[in-house]
């Protein structure tokens, strides 16, 4: 059942049930209107299928959220870490040109968002057999965070990493 569907059904039965279980006032009496029972019934199952139908979309988006990463999803962090890794490459060719000011602030975004990928990349659980390549690429983000990170003997490693994201790609 699509999602628009299913929406519409819960907003339906909530509807039905506001309408069956609550007290209404006649304009010309004061007598309280009840649900009859076929009403009461009706909306009972209806939002026992609101609650059904909740927790079934639940499970779904749960056991895929627990998914191991694949190839495709292991490769954007892998992506990133390269393109910030020729960007360091870049940033320290240009320093002399650039006030010291801006390549050290510039430097230290940069530091950031490689601890960042490199974070995101710690984190993501994998297929087994991408291990050896996350173990691989976790190693080379840890040596460009060295480099971002003002080692000026530590070389950018982004040879490394286009091959690492080349190999992910066959």
């Amino acid at each position: 059942m699509p999602v628009p569907r299913a929406m519409r059904a819960a907003q339906r039965a909530c509807g039905l049930l506001n309408r069956v279980m609550s007290v209404r006032r006649t304009p010309s009496a004061s007598h309280r209107e009840c649900a009859t029972p076929g009403e009461t019934r009706k909306a009972v199952h209806q939002a026992i299928g609101c609650v059904l139908a909740l927790a079934l979309v639940g499970a779904a988006a749960l056991t895929i959220s627990r998914r191991p990463a694949g190839a495709d999803e292991l490769r954007l962090p892998i992506a990133e870490l390269r393109s910030q890794s020729a960007e360091l490459e870049l940033l320290r060719a240009q320093s002399a040109a650039a006030s010291p000011r801006f390549a050290q602030v510039h430097a230290q975004h940069l530091a950031k968002a490689i601890d960042a990928s490199r974070d995101e990349l710690n984190a993501m659980q994998v297929e087994p057999a991408l291990g050896e390549v996350r173990t691989a690429a976790s190693a080379l983000a840890s040596q460009l965070a060295a480099a971002a990170h003002g080692a000026a003997d530590q070389a950018a490693p982004t040879a490394a990493l286009k091959a690492l994201e080349r190999s992910l790609q066959r």
